[in-house]
């Protein structure tokens, strides 16, 4: 109840219809998690798993910072709203690594494929051209 009144009332009326999307897209996962609890039953301890299995699992922390963030802008909602009686709990944010992404310019991937041996320069021109990440070639 408390997600979709936040989608419908906070949500749509302040954000981008882009950030609607990827915050109901946010909540959705969440609600697979958290689902079976009430929102005054999710514990600080609840979260810190949430976020450990999120590691665990391989996600960016900026994913599991997003997912968090959202979790706790419902929950303070939630108060602000007379929804939730105590404040949400603390909970720590992973720290980011925000270097950003080297592309390769036109002439490094010339001389990369000039370096490959031949087995290795389709594969690499796939890779080039459909921006697939190191893990997944």
């Amino acid at each position: 109840e408390m997600t979709s009144l936040y989608l419908k009332s906070y949500c749509q009326v302040n954000n981008k219809t882009s950030t609607v999307e990827r915050k109901d897209g946010i909540i959705n996962h969440l609600t697979s998690i958290f689902g079976t609890k009430y929102i005054y039953e999710i514990t600080a301890l609840d979260i810190e798993e949430h976020k450990r299995k999120g590691v665990e699992e391989g996600k960016a922390p900026a994913t599991v910072n997003k997912e968090i963030s959202v979790l706790r802008n419902i929950l303070n909602k939630a108060v602000e709203w007379g929804k939730l009686r105590t404040a949400p709990p603390k909970i720590k944010l992973l720290k980011e690594n925000n270097q950003r992404i080297r592309y390769l310019g036109k002439g490094e991937e010339i001389l990369l494929l000039d370096a490959c041996p031949e087995f290795l320069k389709l594969i690499i021109e796939i890779a080039l051209n459909t921006g697939m990440r190191r893990s997944e070639i």
